[in-house]
């Protein structure tokens, strides 16, 4: 559906709403999911649309252009920046998975630099592609993949209108348009 990002935060609200309000048929708290509430909000759907088809459209093609530069200077990128890496690694589910399993330290690391058969993200229809390479080069991939959002919102009642909050939900979880920034980036729209 439309608006993935928007719902996720949509729904971390209505669970606390849930929380503090009975369902009188019931007696029981709301349930979400169960109990059948029509949820309207100001998302207006061909507004989603077309940010969502901009992203589509004008990021790959970003994508390109940095992934020619990264060709030739892809190493000096992460040089200095390891432990960026480093800590993908760590926080990995497959780490997290052998951990576990009580599998040795070296041993894990290890296996990150095992080619392996996987599906990494891609900009095409299927928005991923099959492809063999160590699970600490998928990491650096997916670290070098441009990400972007996106929220418009009615300046005079405060409802939003768009939101995207990335450019691939399936891939990509973390929301761009509730994430910390500094305070320079906040100021910038407002300039």
């Amino acid at each position: 559906g439309i608006a993935p990002y928007f719902r996720v935060v949509l729904a971390e609200k209505l669970r606390e709403w849930c929380k503090t309000h009975k369902n009188p048929k019931t007696g029981e708290n709301y349930d979400l999911y169960r109990d059948g509430l029509k949820i309207h909000t100001t998302i207006n759907s061909v507004m989603q649309e077309y940010a969502e088809d901009a992203v589509n459209k004008h990021m790959p093609v970003i994508q390109k252009k940095l992934d020619y530069v990264l060709k030739f200077n892809g190493d000096k990128l992460w040089k200095g920046r390891e432990e960026i890496l480093e800590s993908a690694m760590k926080n990995s589910e497959r780490w997290k998975a052998m951990k576990e399993d009580e599998i040795d330290t070296a041993q894990i690391r290890s296996s990150f630099f095992t080619p392996v058969k996987m599906k990494v993200f891609a900009w095409n229809d299927e928005r991923e592609k099959d492809t063999v390479m160590t699970p600490y080069d998928s990491i650096k991939y997916h670290k070098q993949i441009l990400q972007t959002s996106f929220v418009a919102m009615d300046p005079l009642n405060g409802e939003i209108k768009c939101w995207v909050g990335g450019i691939d939900f399936k891939w990509f979880k973390y929301d761009h348009v509730t994430a910390n920034r500094q305070v320079g980036s906040t100021f910038k729209p407002l300039l």
